[in-house]
C-alpha cells in the first residue's frame, strides 16, 4: 500500500483540480496512492468534501463499494455488489462498512441497497470510534429518512460490552456492589464524542464519524418532517 505523494495530497486538501490534473497526468500510478489513514485517495476527496475530484482520481475504473457508497453511486454500488457478495461486508482500509459510509454521507439509496443485500445493520467500525452505521448517520450528514430506515431494520446505537465486564458481572452480587475493576492490562472505555462531526474538509481531515446524538440524535432525527 502505497502513500499518496505531499504534493497530491496537499492540492487536494487546497481543492487545485488543475493541480490534481496535472500531478495525474505526469504520473497516473499516483490515483493509486493512499492517504495518511490508508483510505483510498476517493474516499479522501469524500472526506474532505471534494467529490469535483473524484472523476480525476478515478481515472475512468469503477469505484468499489465504500466508494460507490460513500458517493452514492447507486449503479456502481449494485454493479460491486453483484459481482463480489462480501463486498456489502468488506470494510474500507480505514474501518468502515460502505453501510457506515452510505449513513455518514446520508445517500439513502446506496443504504437501502445494502440493506437488501444483507449488509450487518449493526457492524461495529474496525477502528478506535468502534461505532455502528446509526451512529455515523448521526454523526453525519444526519437523513431522517436514512436514520429512520436503519431504526426500523433493527440500527442500533450502543457499542458492545468488552468481555471482562460480562465475565465479572456475577461477582457484583458477591461483592455488595462495589465497583468491579477490570483485570490487570485491560483498556479502559475511551471517552465519548458527542455532537456532530465536523464539516468534511474544515481543516482537511477526515471526519472521525465519531458516536454521536444518541437517543436525543436520534429522536430529532426521527421527528424531523
Amino acid at each position: 500500500m502505497t502513500s499518496a505523494p505531499a504534493p497530491l495530497l496537499d492540492a487536494m486538501r487546497r481543492r487545485n483540480a488543475q493541480q490534481v490534473a496535472e500531478l495525474l497526468a505526469a504520473d497516473p500510478q499516483l490515483a493509486r496512492g493512499r492517504a495518511a489513514g490508508g483510505e483510498t485517495l476517493v474516499l479522501h476527496a469524500c472526506y474532505l468534501g471534494a467529490p469535483e475530484l473524484v472523476p480525476l482520481l478515478l481515472a475512468g475504473r469503477a469505484p468499489d463499494a465504500c466508494e460507490a457508497a460513500a458517493l452514492g453511486d447507486v449503479p456502481a454500488l449494485r454493479t460491486a455488489l453483484e459481482e463480489d457478495d462480501d463486498a456489502r461486508v468488506r470494510r474500507s482500509s480505514d474501518g468502515w462498512t460502505p453501510l457506515h459510509l452510505a449513513a455518514f454521507f446520508g445517500r439513502d439509496e446506496a443504504a437501502a441497497l445494502l440493506i437488501d443485500h444483507g449488509a450487518p445493520i449493526n457492524g461495529h467500525a474496525t477502528n478506535a470510534t468502534r461505532n455502528t452505521p446509526l451512529h455515523a448517520a448521526l454523526a453525519g450528514a444526519v437523513n431522517a429518512t436514512l436514520v429512520r430506515r436503519l431504526v426500523m431494520a433493527g440500527g442500533v446505537g450502543h457499542r458492545p460490552r468488552r468481555p471482562w465486564r460480562h465475565a465479572a458481572a456475577p461477582g457484583r452480587l458477591a461483592r455488595r456492589g462495589r465497583p468491579v475493576r477490570p483485570p490487570a492490562g485491560a483498556r479502559r472505555r475511551p471517552r465519548r464524542a458527542h455532537g456532530r462531526g465536523r464539516h468534511p474538509g474544515a481543516d482537511g481531515r477526515r471526519p472521525g464519524l465519531p458516536r454521536a446524538g444518541g437517543t436525543a440524535g436520534a429522536a430529532r432525527a426521527l421527528t424531523a418532517p
